[in-house]
Parts: structure tokens; sequence; C-alpha cells
């Protein structure tokens, strides 16, 4: 196991001069959760990606997806946040992964329904809102009808 300062991972959202950066440092910090698996293997069993994929990101190759970065971070308590920006502590406050997994399924709903076109980082973005806004308490913002007026909202229409 090798022993890494967290605080050399961090990159706040958007402070990264380009996206290979953002991108390596992603994977540094992925690679840190990472090893503190057992074998490469079972961190990508619970990652739900094969070895290779888990490789690759490691590597800033690829991108992982929010749900990916979840499990991940969750069987040794890392924050979702940090893990994903670079942002906040590493040990911070987790997500809840059924939570997450309802919003993501409400986002794509009302994105097909509504034929709208998001791309990754717009579903993360709107993801990480719709969860913020859940748990201070607006649990409509959940609702279709109103993930609809939020895309619209921000692609100011």
């Amino acid at each position: 196991m090798k022993s890494t300062s967290y605080k050399d991972l961090n990159d706040p959202v958007g402070m990264a001069e380009d996206l290979d950066k953002a991108l390596k440092l992603l994977g540094k910090r992925i690679s840190s959760v990472a090893d503190l698996y057992p074998s490469r293997k079972s961190a990508a069993a619970v990652a739900g990606v094969s070895t290779d994929q888990l490789s690759r990101y490691m590597r800033g190759e690829n991108q992982p997806g929010l749900l990916t970065m979840a499990a991940l971070a969750k069987t040794h308590g890392f924050s979702l946040d940090w893990l994903a920006s670079g942002v906040g502590d590493p040990k911070g406050a987790n997500m809840d992964l059924d939570l997450l997994t309802m919003i993501l399924d409400t986002i794509e709903q009302a994105a097909t329904e509504n034929d709208i076109k998001l791309s990754g980082g717009q579903r993360s973005r709107l993801a990480a809102l719709l969860y913020s806004l859940h748990e201070s308490g607006n649990k409509e913002s959940l609702n279709p009808a109103n993930v609809v007026r939020l895309i619209d909202f921000g692609q100011g229409k």
C-alpha cells in the first residue's frame, strides 16, 4: 500500500490548467483509493468495471461515471466530492448511493421523455445540484417536470 498525501491530489473544480491535467489528477485520486483495496481486481469489481478500465481511469485516460466513483469512494469512507473534484476533505461525508441512483434515473427519464441532450459534465453538475437540493429539504426537486425546468434554466430557456 502506497503512502499518499491527499493534499497533493487536490484540484478545485475548474482550476486545472486543462482537461488532460484534470484527468491525470482524477486518475491519481482514483489510484490512491484503489490502492486501499486488496487488489486491483477487487477495486474494479466494487467499481463495476474491468481491471483494464480501472487502469485507464487511474492513468487519466478515461473519465469514470458518478456511480463508479461513488462505489469506489464509499467502501473506504472517502468523499465522492473529493474523489471527483479534488475539493474538500478526502474523508468527508459520502453520498447516499440509492439517492444518487434515483437522481440519475430521474435525469435520464426527463432527458429521454423531452428529447434533451446532455453532456456527461452537464449530467454531473445537474446531479450534484439535485442532490444538494434534496439534501437541503427540497424533495420536489426530483420531480421530472422540475428537472426539465432546471435543464431549461441552465440552457438559458
